[in-house]
């Protein structure tokens, strides 16, 4: 390392790929299918990015955005879980806009462009600079686009454009259909694609980040032929061979959003051909293969902590929440069909992670564990959990089992769980109740499950070229680290760590005076930003990728 003084990054721009890691994409950049990744890992910094706790995608992406870990910002799945009502609301963008990466930047006068990055619905306006929102956006009809006179600009270059892309994925009956899903998935990138190179042709900005989701569904649907070990890789080459031909379109992605080659940085530059710029890949989180679900409330009945209704009292309270209201009957949230009076824990909901509460007395509305006694039920309980083993193993079924506030600093102001249960890898949490038994073991699934690990990679002048794997970072160290890469003062709540040591002279550390304020607790009273049908769109979307149930 010489002795340098540090210049700041004109521009950065970054290509976020949902759920990728390395154990997917080093072999693609060996084999020839992604050479473009390959030439690019050769002159960069790259490693593991390890994700939030839970890795989950709407926590995942605040984190990034905020360099805040879900205990300060409070997002840990894309609905947040009211106990003291037992109602769900959708998280909206109202969460982190303060903090914001975008939000700071701008405000600083560095322009910023973002294309269909989670988090971002309804889309705000930045400063300087445009906002595409992403999946969580019920349609087109939808205001989509900060400034607004961007919409039509956006449908001239996509005419297609449309935000459910987990509808494309038909049911994958033959080879056929899987092939026709590659060429939609595919269809997908292209968009993507034409949108980052048009915005940095019309309208340029200092930072870009342009969001995939393709990668994340593709993972969901068919792992087992993204995994190049897998039996099913080696029993059907070829799907393996849809799955190469889906990458290579990526990686070609990447030559031309990033502005690889001379003439698309030159490109990409606009008024400046010489702009220093900063190139990032990253996911945020991993995947791998899908072993079993594990059906939580059933254990917390078998338990003797949670009791079901019984058939009359069950069908007494579907007909006392009974609304003739189409869109109300489909959209609200309904009470889990439990006797409160004899139930002592339960798991509301899943993201990624299992959330478990205790039906405490003062918060819950039918409270019935003291005070006095949450600690001991709380501790007997989580013994339980730490003593079930996946069946026919002696493997733990849950690799942690976390007390909230272990975890989650604003754990009470938030309302968020008592429990936070991370099952053995491959594992799913679901919060339904279960005809059959508890742990339900299914290795040979295609469909894969999030995993911690997802993927950094930076590169441009000043970085340190290891052109082997490097250290590990956290996906909250990337908010910090951009912010000093343009020279500019990073927020002192801020719980990531600029990754210094991807610069061969490091820039200097400076923290805000005026740090943006914390988080604030939602506030069950305000209007949602989504209309009764709108969420309804949402739901559906987000429980046909598992996330709700």
């Amino acid at each position: 390392m010489n002795s340098t003084p540090f210049v700041p990054y004109d521009r950065v721009v970054v290509l976020a790929l949902d759920s990728v890691c390395w154990e997917v994409l080093l072999p693609l950049a060996e084999d020839g299918t992604m050479p473009a990744l390959a030439s690019f890992l050769k002159s960069s910094s790259y490693g593991v990015l390890e994700s939030t706790i839970p890795p989950h995608t709407a926590a995942a992406w605040t984190t990034w955005l905020t360099g805040k870990d879900p205990g300060q910002h409070g997002v840990v799945d894309f609905v947040r879980f009211d106990p003291t009502k037992h109602r769900f609301r959708f998280h909206d963008s109202t969460v982190q806009r303060d903090s914001s990466l975008l939000n700071i930047l701008s405000k600083a006068g560095v322009s910023c462009g973002s294309i269909f990055l989670p988090r971002n619905y309804p889309p705000y306006p930045l400063h300087d600079g445009y906002m595409v929102s992403g999946f969580e956006t019920p349609n087109t009809q939808s205001r989509f686009t900060e400034p607004q006179d961007l919409r039509e600009d956006i449908l001239n270059v996509s005419p297609r454009l449309h935000f459910n892309f987990e509808d494309d994925w038909e049911e994958d009956v033959d080879d056929a259909a899987f092939s026709r899903n590659i060429d939609r998935a595919i269809g997908s990138v292209e968009m993507l694609e034409s949108l980052a190179v048009h915005f940095q042709r019309t309208r340029p900005t200092r930072v870009q980040v342009a969001y995939l989701q393709a990668t994340d569904i593709l993972f969901h649907k068919a792992w087992k032929w993204c995994d190049p070990n897998s039996k099913q890789t080696k029993a059907n080459p070829r799907r393996r061979e849809l799955i190469q031909k889906f990458f290579r379109r990526v990686d070609s992605s990447i030559n031309r959003i990033l502005g690889l080659h001379s003439s698309e940085s030159r490109r990409m530059t606009g008024v400046n051909p010489n702009a220093k710029t900063l190139r990032l890949i990253c996911s945020d989180h991993g995947h791998g293969s899908s072993e079993g679900r594990i059906f939580v409330n059933n254990l917390l009945k078998d338990w003797g902590y949670l009791k079901p209704l019984a058939g009359f009292e069950k069908l007494s309270r579907r007909i006392a929440s009974f609304s003739f209201q189409k869109q109300v009957r489909k959209t609200r949230n309904k009470e889990m069909a439990l006797d409160w009076s004899r139930t002592k824990a339960y798991m509301a909901h899943v993201g990624i992670h299992g959330y478990v509460y205790l039906n405490l007395k003062g918060r819950e509305a039918n409270g019935i564990v003291s005070r006095e006694d949450f600690d001991s039920v709380r501790n007997a309980l989580i013994e339980k959990f730490r003593a079930e083993v996946i069946p026919g193993t002696k493997t733990p079924l849950f690799q942690n089992v976390y007390k909230g506030e272990e975890i989650y600093a604003r754990k009470d102001e938030f309302n968020l769980p008592d429990i936070v249960l991370a099952a053995a890898d491959g594992f799913f949490p679901r919060n339904k109740l279960s005809s059959k038994s508890p742990i339900q073991v299914s290795p040979n699934a295609v469909g894969g499950v999030h995993r911690p690990g997802g993927v950094y990679a930076f590169s441009g002048e000043g970085v340190v070229r290891n052109g082997v794997m490097g250290r590990n970072a956290s996906i909250a160290d990337i908010c910090p680290t951009i912010l000093a890469a343009l020279g500019q003062p990073i927020p002192s709540d801020v719980t990531g760590k600029p990754m210094q040591f991807i610069f061969d002279d490091p820039p200097p550390l400076e923290v805000s005076a005026n740090a943006p304020s914390p988080t604030a607790a939602p506030n069950a009273a305000e209007p949602s930003v989504y209309s009764a049908e709108e969420q309804q769109e949402v739901e559906k979307r987000l429980s046909d990728l598992g996330y709700l149930e």
